[in-house]
């Protein structure tokens, strides 16, 4: 551990040098510690109930989130908040889930767009989407979690590892 014990026969303050060692002692030590970004998610679903869960879990580790329960408001809303990520029903009255965030996308393609459904016409409405050059993240009804947090936190769709971007910053 820095700054305890010793290390060899000088103590991690010591230098064998005295002109280094004062000035060693007498230079306070500055770190420059960049904060992390916190991230921005935006939780759409037409069951209030199901935006409003989502988004207490979110909270639970840190990040910060808006609920809403149509596409259209989530459009709306969408270059204001300026997200990070988009969570969001496939099946959706008025504007799909799909729909919304192929628009997103538009606005800003570095968006990440994790689509859930638990219906299974969902899957048809996924397979032209991606015909149309379109892909998403998906995940199924009900969603756990523990997934949820993985999906958002742990990968960026490719199965590679997320950017440092992507870690929870810690509460100031």
């Amino acid at each position: 551990m820095f700054g305890r014990g010793e290390v060899g026969r000088y103590s991690p303050y010591s230098c064998p040098n005295p002109i280094l060692h004062r000035l060693r002692r007498e230079t306070p030590l500055v770190f420059f510690v960049q904060p992390m970004k916190k991230l921005t998610v935006m939780v759409v679903d037409d069951e209030p109930i199901v935006a409003d869960t989502i988004l207490e879990i979110l909270k639970e580790e840190g990040i910060d989130g808006f609920a809403f329960s149509s596409g259209h408001d989530a459009l709306n809303w969408f270059s204001r908040i300026n997200p990070d990520a988009v969570i969001m029903d496939v099946v959706m009255p008025g504007l799909s889930g799909i729909a919304a965030g192929i628009e997103m996308r538009k606005h800003s393609p570095a968006c990440r767009v994790i689509l859930f459904s638990g219906q299974t016409s969902a899957a048809d409405l996924l397979n032209e989407a991606r015909s149309q050059g379109h892909q998403f993240e998906v995940l199924e009804k009900p969603i756990k979690p523990e997934v949820l947090l993985a999906q958002l936190l742990g990968h960026n769709g490719t199965g590679a590892l997320a950017s440092d971007s992507w870690r929870v910053a810690s509460d100031e």
